[in-house]
């Protein structure tokens, strides 16, 4: 349910998974927001699905499929069984679609997850803990046949001061 972006440059993680990602991949940018992650991976060259409840901040991007859905108002996974090169996540935990998330990363496809983690109630919203992520909570993908490349917990600086959790997962 929470989203929230800066609203220029792509996050870290995003930057370091671009040395996983092949040139030209189908990316999904769930929960995109304003897009600014994926708007970078367009200019890298990628092939990019934005998908958000609100996907006005997009209306000006060409050659991109946009898909305006609320993920947690809806009885039905919008992706169907399709799935990407990469699924990239980034400020957003709505756990009831977890899995639906994994299913959507192509076999040798990349996740790349990062949001808030419990221990971020000290640095302000969010603080409810439905929108934060347990101690090493998104190492659970290791069960759904991911190998972790890099991961993460703990304060970041950038955009503001918060405790996150970040992941680069591969599928196998």
């Amino acid at each position: 349910m929470l989203n929230i972006h800066n609203k220029n440059n792509p996050c870290d993680i995003i930057i370091k998974a671009c040395d996983h990602i092949k040139k030209n991949s189908e990316i999904l940018d769930l929960a995109c927001g304003n897009g600014h992650n994926g708007r970078f991976l367009l200019e890298l060259g990628h092939n990019l699905t934005f998908i958000d409840r609100d996907t006005s901040y997009l209306s000006n991007l060409k050659n991109v499929e946009i898909i305006t859905t609320d993920l947690e108002n809806n009885d039905k996974w919008p992706l169907g069984k399709r799935q990407f090169d990469a699924v990239l996540v980034i400020n957003y935990l709505y756990r009831p679609i977890f899995k639906n998330i994994l299913n959507s990363v192509k076999s040798g496809g990349y996740l790349i997850y990062e949001t808030f983690a419990i221990g971020n109630e000290i640095y302000g919203k969010p603080s409810n803990p439905n929108f934060l992520l347990d101690i090493d909570e998104l190492k659970m993908v290791e069960k759904y046949d991911f190998e972790i490349i890099k991961y993460n917990h703990g304060l970041v600086e950038n955009p503001k001061p918060a405790i996150k959790q970040s992941i680069i997962a591969r599928k196998k």
